[in-house]
């Protein structure tokens, strides 16, 4: 987020407040069955992203995810944000339904 003031523009950081976090959401491209593209307009917003920051309200004990770990969110409860060099989102924690972790793969 930028301010225009007299001088120069500055840029702005994102911090939450309570028990809000902000996520980065991630863009999958997404293409139908015959491999066409979806046009941007007629994609739902994402509901995956990655935790950025947390407020110094969200509860350590029942809050599990870390600043960095991919989530699943509630696509409908969130508010974008345009810092100028990224889009990002800030919800509340309870909004942040699950964490997406990597399955390493078991040799038999």
């Amino acid at each position: 987020m930028f301010l225009q003031g007299e001088e120069e523009m500055k840029e702005i950081r994102v911090i939450p407040v309570g028990d809000r976090v902000v996520i980065r959401p991630i863009e999958i491209e997404e293409k139908s069955v015959g491999g066409i593209i979806i046009p941007e307009m007629a994609k739902e917003k994402p509901s995956i992203g990655v935790i950025v920051s947390k407020g110094k309200g969200v509860d350590p004990i029942s809050f599990e995810p870390c600043i960095g770990q991919m989530v699943v969110y509630n696509k409908f409860a969130s508010t974008e944000i345009n810092t100028g060099k990224e889009k990002l989102l800030t919800t509340a924690s309870e909004n942040v339904i699950s964490i997406l972790v990597e399955v390493e793969d078991e040799e038999a």
